[in-house]
């Protein structure tokens, strides 16, 4: 763990800002905003990322998606991410993406900038602590700088972001990324290539925030600060609220910019639109996303106990717990189809999924029964709390 985190902050010492043509006009290649969840939550996302837009983001957060998804970012690009969880453990995600600049100005004219990127992410639980870790490869297959004053450049290449999650209770989560973190005077990648001119490294990117839901209530915060080469910290602020079980109400904050959306969700399909800032022409624009996430992938096994518990997004009971309260509390959190009974008895879901229960518990041995239900299916779990005296 301490060497993992040891790996990371020396990549983030490498990494060099870039200061050469294209990043002089506002645009680095490979940091891609896209999905219009995060965006109408002011980009807030680096620790409440768990869908295919983690890859983005915080590749960490991949560990908690599945699924296909397209965006458009205005007229400034577009995109196709999958999240495909494996057997194994893990996820794995890809990306295919564009954007697309026209008219912006420069010294002496104006200059038009396109780019086509690709990216290949994985994330994954890291010890059994709540901890989970992702790394990204994004690479420019064709990056284009064309200018009024006929200076005409082509490049590619390609860097390494690498993320943190930390969910250390039910109600609040850590999130740490770093964006393109090699350093331009590495053996390979770190460098955008052109053909004619000087080559540039990548300008890096470090956010680190927090996601906090009170207990019981289906709110989610978000707040985030974005450190970046050569440029000021940015502040990224981020409310998402359930309205009812298939539609979200979204707000958010990005320096001194105000986003908004709305989310809706019908079985196993998301769509998402959003009004949202964009940063090289500092104009508001309208994003969309679509998102295709069944319970089961194409090439999975269709294992009813496996779709109950992925069901299953938080849970605060353990088994063999000790301990000396009176009470237990129990919380958790469940996706839209399934049932919650506490021995026996129907437990009532928020709007979100979320529940919330005190069993009284006496001294010595304690056996509790959860069960999930889903269509036809179902599955129990067991746990036995132990309460000790005080003395």
């Amino acid at each position: 763990m301490s060497r993992l985190f040891a790996f990371f902050i020396l990549l983030s010492c490498l990494a060099v800002a870039a200061s050469a043509q294209i990043s002089n006009i506002g645009i680095n290649p490979l940091l891609l905003e896209r999905g219009a969840r995060p965006l109408s939550m002011g980009g807030a996302f680096v620790a409440m990322s768990n869908d295919v837009y983690a890859q983005i983001y915080n590749p960490a957060g991949l560990l908690k998606a599945k699924g296909l998804a397209v965006s458009a970012f205005g007229p400034n690009g577009i995109g196709v991410a999958q999240a495909y969880p494996i057997p194994v453990g893990g996820t794995f995600g890809v990306g295919v993406f564009t954007s697309q600049y026209s008219a912006l100005p420069i010294s002496g004219g104006t200059a038009n900038a396109n780019g086509n990127i690709v990216s290949l992410s994985y994330g994954s639980k890291l010890l059994d602590r709540g901890f989970s870790f992702g790394l990204t490869g994004r690479g420019v297959i064709r990056q284009s700088l064309e200018t009024s004053t006929g200076f005409d450049q082509v490049g590619q290449g390609w860097d390494l972001d690498a993320g943190f999650l930390w969910q250390g209770a039910d109600w609040w989560t850590l999130g740490v990324s770093g964006l393109n973190l090699l350093p331009k005077s590495a053996a390979f990648g770190g460098v955008l290539d052109w053909d004619v001119g000087e080559d540039e490294g990548f300008p890096s990117l470090f956010r680190v925030g927090a996601v906090i839901k009170r207990p019981g209530q289906p709110v989610l915060y978000a707040g985030e600060i974005d450190l970046s080469s050569g440029k000021s910290s940015r502040l990224r602020l981020g409310v998402e609220l359930p309205l009812n079980q298939v539609t979200w109400l979204r707000f958010g904050y990005t320096g001194s910019n105000v986003t908004y959306g709305l989310g809706f969700k019908m079985q196993d399909f998301t769509l998402d639109v959003g009004m949202s800032h964009e940063p090289v022409k500092e104009q508001s624009i309208c994003v969309f996303s679509a998102t295709y996430a069944p319970l089961v992938l194409s090439g999975q096994k269709d294992s009813r106990p496996i779709i109950i518990e992925r069901m299953i997004e938080e849970l605060s009971i353990k088994n063999n717990l000790v301990t000396i309260e009176e009470n237990l509390v129990i919380t958790g959190k469940v996706k839209p189809g399934l049932s919650v009974l506490l021995d026996g008895q129907p437990l009532s879901l928020a709007n979100d999924g979320s529940f919330y229960s005190v069993v009284p518990l006496k001294t010595g041995d304690n056996f509790v029964s959860l069960e999930m239900r889903y269509q036809e299916e179902k599955k129990t779990f067991g746990y036995k709390i132990v309460r000790k005296t005080g003395n």
